[in-house]
């Protein structure tokens, strides 16, 4: 499972950057005003990186104590104590699958918010153009905060370079893992 491409993402970027532009434009000719931005978008983009990073390093830690447990060189009698439940197969495959629309959505947002803020640098002298400017700047920078967390999910799901200070254990842990999700997923996709 690989991330997605830097070009698709570009290219999502750069349709929302005209789509932006053109529904800025078309609000300006209609209304006759500028296009209102809240301070709630940023905000929200904000709230869902800070999330989305929790949630990585959740997982990230619970696929760490796995490899972990099976590399710990213990007598057999003594039990290993794991801080966090192992983590389950599905719900690895459903945060890549977020990291996915993730990265995806935060490409279009990123776009989307550039192309208004690029149109109203155009009348920077009336009204609070410059406070609507910094928001869609700020929503810009978020949103690429986005897609660079999102694409860095998928890694800490399922790339075995991650494991290797626990030699191969850890390698394989993660390979069969992985093969597990895709079973699981070929499995429910045949069922839908």
């Amino acid at each position: 499972m690989k991330p997605t491409r830097k070009r698709n993402l570009l290219l999502l970027a750069t349709m929302s950057l005209l789509v932006g532009a053109t529904v800025a434009r078309v609000y300006l000719v209609s209304t006759g005003r500028i296009v209102p931005i809240s301070l709630w978008t940023p905000s929200a983009v904000a709230i869902i990186d800070a999330t989305l990073f929790m949630w990585a390093m959740t997982v990230r830690r619970r696929l760490m104590h796995l490899a972990r447990a099976r590399h710990d060189k213990r007598s057999p009698g003594t039990p290993f104590v794991m801080q966090d439940p192992p983590l389950d197969s599905m719900t690895a495959a459903r945060t890549v699958a977020l990291a996915f629309a993730a990265s995806r959505a935060g490409a279009m947002l990123s776009g989307l918010y550039a192309g208004m803020g690029l149109l109203l640098l155009r009348h920077w002298g009336t009204g609070d153009v410059q406070w609507r400017v910094g928001l869609c700047g700020a929503t810009t920078v978020l949103s690429v905060l986005l897609v660079v967390i999102a694409r860095n999910v998928p890694r800490s799901c399922g790339s075995t370079r991650r494991f290797n200070q626990f030699g191969n254990h850890g390698d394989d842990l993660v390979k069969r893992r992985m093969r597990r999700i895709d079973a699981r997923y070929a499995f429910h996709k045949l069922q839908w």
